[in-house]
């Protein structure tokens, strides 16, 4: 359903009659105050677009009976705060399909701390925030590749994270101050940014560079192992057919 930059305030609560319904899309619908708790009936909803919608101020706390939903985007809303039922609380099950939740730009104060329940995520999208802190448990999420956190001015510091990490931005985050535990964040590695954050400790940047300097050392390694047995192969087959064309 698609519902973009339309005057809309509110969504009817008939909406859970549309059982079929997969996809919905409401990007700056900037009239829009709420949505209904007949939206969480919905069990093949599987996306849901907000972007820009700056009068929302919150979601269903029934939202985590999407249990189909893979995607959230509620970048520039006016949320504060992160329904509980995201993750498995009481009679929710959470979000346990979700692959990718942005909350860039909402001015929330605060994450849930069994945030690491949500074992799929793939993208985590918390750029422009107020909260000071990420929960320890964001190391359970062991398929999280992308984790954006740039101006995000009160957070104070980092901590362990996922080991398949690709993409950690975390730029202008100007009231960093530690980072416990932050290693060189994947093998493959593909972005890695810490710029201007002038109050991080100065040994913790040297021990990251190190770090990423040994694996890249030993990604080195590696591909250079894998290129000398990939030309043994070929030589032996050219060897081979020389031999041949010879007998």
């Amino acid at each position: 359903m698609y519902l973009n930059g339309t005057a809309i305030e509110e969504l009817p609560s008939s909406i859970e009659c549309l059982s079929g319904l997969s996809a919905l899309y409401l990007d700056h619908c900037k009239r829009l105050k709420s949505l209904p708790s007949s939206l969480c009936k919905l069990k093949s909803l599987n996306s849901i677009y907000l972007r820009w919608c700056s009068s929302l101020k919150s979601l269903p706390d029934e939202l985590g009976n999407l249990e189909a939903l893979n995607s959230l985007n509620a970048e520039g809303t006016a949320i504060r705060e992160v329904p509980l039922s995201f993750v498995r609380l009481n009679n929710f099950d959470g979000l346990q399909n979700l692959t990718s939740l942005y909350l860039t730009d909402c001015g929330i104060t605060e994450l849930p701390e069994n945030l690491g329940q949500l074992s799929l995520l793939l993208e985590l999208y918390l750029e422009k925030n107020s909260f000071e802190r990420i929960p320890e448990s964001i190391i359970h999420l062991s398929k999280l590749a992308y984790l954006k956190l740039s101006y995000c001015e009160r957070l104070q510091s980092l901590p362990k994270l996922p080991c398949n990490l690709s993409e950690l931005d975390a730029h202008h985050c100007t009231a960093l101050e530690s980072s416990p535990g932050l290693v060189f964040p994947s093998r493959d590695p593909q972005y890695f940014d810490l710029r201007n954050n002038l109050k991080l400790d100065r040994n913790e940047i040297s021990e990251i560079l190190e770090d990423a300097q040994q694996e890249i050392q030993v990604m080195a390694i590696a591909r250079w192992k894998q290129l000398q047995e990939k030309w043994a192969i070929v030589l032996i087959l050219w060897r081979a057919r020389v031999a041949h064309r010879i007998a």
